[in-house]
């Protein structure tokens, strides 16, 4: 599943000529690195726990999110994702 999740990673990033840190890319970069877990369930709340983690700097890596006092939507959306895997889990 992490394989899956760095493919993905790795094909959204060469889509996107210069992706911006602080959005749903870092997110995805960050759930990417995370270590193997001996479940999809233990795997899929260390993802969350990424997720919420790295959602919470994305001000302080995008400062046009900073300036207007938010978190990226695109990450919030991704989290979601995370969140209903994990429910479906």
């Amino acid at each position: 599943m992490i394989n899956a999740f760095k493919e993905g990673t790795k094909q959204a990033y060469n889509t996107i000529g210069t992706p911006k840190e602080g959005t749903i890319f870092t997110l995805m970069k960050k759930c990417s690195e995370v270590e193997d877990k001996d479940n999809f369930q233990n795997l899929f709340l260390c993802f969350k726990e990424t997720c919420e983690e790295w959602l919470k700097k994305t001000p302080e890596l995008l400062p046009v999110l900073k300036e207007a006092g938010v978190i990226d939507s695109g990450g919030a959306g991704y989290n979601r994702i995370i969140e209903g895997m994990i429910s479906a889990l």
